[in-house]
């Protein structure tokens, strides 16, 4: 996390396996459905005030 004055900037990745949510039980293989998916986060906020 980066702050600069009135912004902060934060990034973040991680991986999810759609077995652990019960997608894709019923798929024998990865051949038709990648079982982890990657999830990337880019949040920029910036202080507001009237």
């Amino acid at each position: 996390m980066a702050i600069n004055g009135e912004t902060a900037v934060i990034s973040g990745q991680l991986i999810l396996n759609r077995l652990d949510f019960s997608i894709g039980a019923n798929m024998p293989d990865e051949a038709s459905l990648k079982f982890p998916v990657a999830i990337s986060i880019d949040l920029t906020a910036s202080r507001g005030g009237s």
